[in-house]
């Protein structure tokens, strides 16, 4: 059985130039995971919100897909934004 789980998680910039993730929240949509997201870049200066789809039957690991990303993020994500 396919299984869609929808997520956002916050980044942070250290001094040093460093990203660094901070707690993934699960949420119930992708509207919810776009909307958590743009509320967690105004606290932590940066979030991106995903969804997993994976086979749970059969411990498959599953795909990402980035859905939106908002303020101060690492490169390779910068064209969520």
């Amino acid at each position: 059985m396919q299984m869609t789980r929808y997520f956002a998680v916050g980044v942070e910039q250290t001094p040093d130039g460093e990203f660094v993730a901070g707690r993934c929240d699960e949420v119930l949509s992708a509207q919810s995971a776009v909307r958590k997201a743009r509320s967690l870049a105004y606290q932590r200066g940066g979030a991106v919100a995903f969804e997993w789809r994976g086979e749970i039957e059969f411990g498959r690991p599953g795909s990402i897909e980035i859905l939106a990303g908002f303020g101060e993020l690492p490169a390779p994500l910068r064209s969520c934004s």
